[in-house]
């Protein structure tokens, strides 16, 4: 299957398992299979077929009114085995069968980030990043992830906590190599001793941002112990891009509570400017919405949505206007589009929203399902054929157009929100 998902039947879910996510490291299943073939491997697949007009034509549509060169596409992971020295390292815990639900999740990551050969995995993995890349937009660049280990509060690392570790030698070094197409973004857990120090370094070697997942590298960060390297990035001026809400993309175990956005609070009101990921949206169709305890007055007293928490204690609140910023990353999943229509609505907080994609995910066909936006109202049957054809020849290039085509009553996400660089670069 070469598009997007509409549905996941009980007979694609057992193709999925056996054939789509492993390919030939499961029982060698060929390119009919759901995640195999010119879907995943995309821009940088030499049997791919060109792209047909209906697709040119709504990616073009998409650029309209746009400076390439000031689009950049602000949350894209980094990831690697470790192979050629990189530091990198995925969870031995991920990658052994005897752990089947997050093996199966591994082996999802690592077809659609056109990793085929695990001996090589590292380099194929930017190869790949940066092919669909220069086919999306030559003068558009992406911000790559380092990723940092836990660490508990004395400062020690627990590296045994963390899906994978990416380390910020590695995507410094990864930007620098390709200097058109790439810039980075460290990650530096607050509660290590040198935190404010590695930080400056960080900072004078390039780093654009620093990204944060709390549910995963154990972060609260509404303590005080993260104070200091608080008052270092508002020193340096440069953005914390933090997830919030539940996380699901790797292990968080019972750590949830960490991505309650009213947690960040506190750097917030010492002056830090932060991008809280994915709009703090969850639920999915058929569950009861994903809720996390509202602490604003220090105790929990009633659980309610984490977009709600976000909407209307932080993201509306005129003393965080000038340092909170959302990014629209993973917006148009199944799991979370039903709270894009409340976003693109608010025309008035446009110009605080960035464009992101957090590849590799838009590379997973199963997690977008075009007939559920179409059925929301925000695409049409025309656009979702021609969204289709575009995803068959570049993930990217279909998150694009498609967070660019989107709509309600009306209302577009504007331009602003595409004009990222300006967010990362000053003077």
């Amino acid at each position: 299957m070469s598009e997007p998902l509409d549905r996941l039947s009980r007979r694609d879910a057992l193709r999925l398992i056996v054939g789509g996510l492993g390919g030939a490291a499961l029982l060698g299943a060929g390119p009919g299979c759901v995640l195999a073939g010119p879907a995943v491997f995309g821009a940088v697949d030499p049997d791919e077929p060109p792209l047909g007009e209906a697709g040119r034509r709504l990616l073009a549509k998409a650029w309209e009114g746009l400076d390439p060169a000031a689009c950049w596409d602000t949350h894209v992971h980094l990831v690697g085995l470790g192979v050629g020295g990189t530091g990198c390292r995925v969870a031995e815990k991920m990658r052994s069968p005897v752990n089947f639900g997050r093996y199966l999740k591994y082996l999802v990551y690592r077809r659609a980030s056109g990793i085929r050969d695990e001996a090589d995995a590292d380099r194929q993995y930017v190869a790949r990043l940066v092919g669909l890349k220069r086919d999306w937009s030559p003068k558009s660049k992406l911000l790559v992830f380092a990723f940092d280990d836990a660490h508990d509060e004395q400062g020690r690392r627990l590296p045994h906590v963390t899906d994978f570790h990416t380390p910020n030698e590695y995507a410094r070094d990864t930007a620098a190599a390709h200097p058109d197409d790439l810039e980075w973004a460290a990650s530096i857990h607050p509660y290590r001793a040198d935190a404010p120090e590695l930080l400056d370094r960080c900072v004078e070697e390039g780093a654009r941002a620093v990204k944060w997942l709390p549910n995963a590298q154990l972060m609260d960060a509404s303590k005080a112990l993260c104070d200091p390297f608080y008052d270092r990035l508002v020193h340096h001026g440069i953005p914390l891009i933090t997830h919030v809400g539940m996380e699901q993309a790797v292990e968080a175990a019972d750590n949830q509570r960490f991505g309650n956005p009213l947690r960040f609070r506190r750097p917030l009101d010492r002056g830090v400017k932060i991008i809280m990921a994915h709009a703090s949206s969850l639920g999915e169709d058929n569950e009861p919405p994903i809720v996390d305890p509202d602490v604003d007055d220090g105790i929990a007293r009633k659980r309610v949505e984490s977009f709600r928490l976000f909407m209307d204690q932080l993201f509306t609140n005129p003393d965080y206007e000038r340092t909170l910023l959302c990014d629209l990353s993973a917006l148009t999943q199944f799991n979370r589009c039903d709270k894009l229509a409340e976003l693109l609505e608010a025309t008035g907080l446009h110009d605080r929203l960035l464009y992101s994609t957090d590849y590799p995910l838009p590379a997973i066909n199963v997690i977008v399902r075009m007939n559920a936006l179409v059925k929301l109202g925000y695409i049409d049957d025309d656009q979702a054929d021609a969204a289709r054809e575009l995803y068959a020849h570049n993930p990217l290039s279909f998150a694009f157009a498609l967070l660019r085509r989107i709509r309600s009553k009306g209302k577009r996400f504007a331009d602003s929100a595409f004009d990222t660089r300006r967010h990362f670069i000053t003077g």
